[in-house]
């Protein structure tokens, strides 16, 4: 059974994480023509308890379509004006949501935006270290996806190798989704030819691109992955900071408008006491350099699939 009514939104964002999906949300939710549902990452087609903020106990039950009111989903989109569309930086990595995408949106656009595989991943490790997931460092992070046997809930989250596997991840994609119903992007050719690039996604939204034309290209959501500073030794210090951090999160989240905005007021006013992790903590060029020479057939075979140029993703 398929699903076709008036509110279908005609694009997602399907991601992939970390490879500039807000950024790409940003720019089309100021397009007078677009209309953005306003949470930016609105999760609908992947499992709730993969989104609790600790491991769920129990295991998923799997049986998404009887928990879920496909309605309420179109509803969403109601009140939205002109090209509706949504972004989900997961729907692309999670297998299951693929065959709920092709049941649910027969006739909706995707677009899928991919970024640098290395920095993607090392951009997601910081990510969710500043969020307080990740406990361990990066080389440590990597060899337990090699070691396998991570549960749903960190394949979704802490699984940054395999991330990085494209071809792999679209293969998969299409055995649901028609090729024409997706366009890729990628995120250093966006940045490098800005123009044609935006008129690309213009021309396959129907928008026009003289509107979106007058948009900076700003990255809207680099990770901040800013932790307390180890060298404060002082547990009274400490607790205080994080006092003040959780009073601070929770005066932003009633004054925030969007994502973009609190991670603004979070840049400005949640440093004290603060590093930036990824300065503290040096990444061992060993494990970049192992990565690209992981991802190089990979990229290749992205490459054959697509017909897009791929060279730019090399160590250099």
């Amino acid at each position: 059974m398929t699903y076709q009514v008036m509110n279908e939104p005609d694009f997602l964002i399907v991601g992939e994480r970390r490879s500039g999906s807000t950024t790409l949300y940003e720019i089309l939710k100021r397009h007078p023509e677009i209309g953005m549902l306003s949470q930016s990452d609105y999760d609908f087609f992947i499992e709730d308890e993969l989104f609790a903020r600790k491991q769920p106990s129990t295991s998923l039950s799997r049986d998404w379509d009887s928990g879920v009111d496909i309605q309420d989903y179109f509803r969403l989109f109601t009140d939205l004006k002109g090209v509706t569309g949504q972004k989900d930086a997961d729907a692309f990595w999670w297998q299951a949501a693929h065959t709920r995408l092709a049941k649910y949106l027969p006739t909706t656009k995707f677009v899928l935006i991919l970024r640098d595989p290395v920095k993607r991943a090392e951009s997601q490790y910081w990510n969710e270290v500043a969020k307080g997931r990740e406990k361990l460092s990066f080389p440590e992070a990597i060899q337990r996806e090699i070691d396998g046997g991570l549960t749903d809930w960190q394949k979704l989250h802490l699984q940054y190798r395999e991330r990085g596997c494209y071809a792999s991840s679209l293969r998969r994609f299409l055995k649901h989704i028609p090729e024409e119903r997706l366009l890729i992007v990628v995120l250093e050719n966006l940045f490098a030819n800005w123009d044609p690039e935006i008129k690309r996604i213009c021309d396959y939204l129907k928008v026009s691109y003289v509107d979106l034309s007058r948009l900076e290209n700003t990255k809207a959501n680099k990770e901040a992955a800013v932790i307390i500073n180890p060298d404060i030794k002082s547990k009274v210090w400490i607790n205080a900071i994080k006092l003040y951090d959780r009073i601070a999160n929770r005066l932003i989240q009633k004054v925030a408008r969007d994502k973009a905005s609190k991670h603004q007021y979070r840049e400005r006013f949640m440093r004290i006491g603060k590093v930036s992790a990824r300065d503290y903590y040096k990444t061992d060029a060993s494990v970049t350099t192992s990565l690209y020479d992981f991802y190089s057939p990979f990229n290749k075979e992205l490459e054959e699939l697509t017909g897009i140029d791929l060279s730019q993703w090399k160590s250099v």
